[in-house]
């Protein structure tokens, strides 16, 4: 998976990307080279991205952790592409639940989407979006004043029915802050 954004301070456009190991590989500029971290897949580590993911995205925990319970009971490795996944688990039901609010909107197609405002202090003009067909379209977040994020907002959008091709840059592996305490 490949992750493209701006970054904030410099406003140069950034590329990442994630293997379906695990390994989050990005640029580092201060050593001039591609380096790899397999952070994302390890243990209870491989679990902190993702649910302050969820909380911070104001997205609902429990289908994505009796989604994620059933993939380990069949050996299938979750966490490893994170915002895809999103895709695979999350539908218009789980929002009517009081967090959010729903609308109809004109989607890019000319048909109708679901529209789903997070009703919570620090979100304003964030919302998910399903298209007509119920699919995970998009995820547009602008957060004020988080704990983990400060204030930021970010977009993610899902495409169907699209060829696309990524590859990943060849990495040095290096190890996360931290992580050796775990070993």
């Amino acid at each position: 998976m490949q992750l493209n954004w701006t970054d904030q301070k410099t406003k140069k456009p950034q590329k990442a990307y994630i293997d379906s190991e695990g390994y989050f590989t990005s640029y580092n500029e201060t050593e001039k080279q591609y380096e790899k971290s397999n952070l994302i897949s390890s243990g209870i580590m491989g679990m902190v991205g993702p649910t302050m993911m969820l909380s911070e995205y104001k997205l609902p925990i429990e289908p994505y952790m009796e989604t994620t319970e059933k993939l380990k009971k069949r050996g299938v490795n979750t966490n490893a592409f994170l915002y895809l996944e999103f895709a695979f688990i999350y539908k218009p039901g789980h929002f009517r639940n009081g967090s959010h609010m729903e609308t109809k909107v004109a989607c890019c197609s000319g048909s109708s989407c679901k529209k789903f405002g997070i009703n919570e202090k620090g979100y304003d003009d964030s919302f998910i979006m399903f298209d007509d067909e119920d699919r995970l379209a998009e995820i547009n977040f602008k957060i004020k004043d988080s704990r983990h994020f400060g204030s930021n907002e970010g977009l993610i959008e899902y495409f169907y029915d699209e060829s696309c091709s990524v590859s990943v840059p060849a990495a040095k592996e290096v190890g996360m802050p931290g992580l050796d305490i775990f070993k």
